[in-house]
């Protein structure tokens, strides 16, 4: 069974002790996790803190590899929930024009335009 170790939620944070306390144990954390996943976007390596979690598990390692490591971009989240929601528009679209049994380029321009709308506003 896994277990998830999330840096914020895991680490006390209510007073600087605490947090202190934390952050020296964070090696011992580290060294427990089997892999390391890494929510990339364009400022990861700008902020100092994730480059000293990724450098304290990969220096946990007995024998690093860089398969203990998966980075994913959060860009990714984003185009599943666009191309869900927009899948979603169209099948409401779809049933709604079928149900008052409208046919030919009419759902083609309906389906369109709600395409395109979902696109734009995400």
């Amino acid at each position: 069974h896994d277990r998830i170790f999330l840096d914020a939620g895991c680490i006390n944070q209510s007073t600087p002790k605490a947090k202190t306390e934390g952050i020296r144990s964070m090696g011992g954390l580290l060294r427990m996790s089997r892999r390391m996943l890494v929510l990339w976007d364009v400022t990861y390596v700008e902020r100092l803190w994730c480059m000293f979690e990724l450098a304290a598990f990969m220096k946990s390692r007995s024998q690093p590899n860089t398969d203990d490591v998966v980075i994913r971009p959060t860009l990714l989240g984003s185009c599943a929930l666009t191309i869900f929601v927009s899948f979603y528009v169209l099948m409401l679209v779809l049933s709604v024009l079928t149900f008052f049994n409208v046919k030919g380029i009419e759902v083609v321009l309906a389906c369109s335009c709600c395409s395109m709308l979902v696109m734009y506003c995400t």
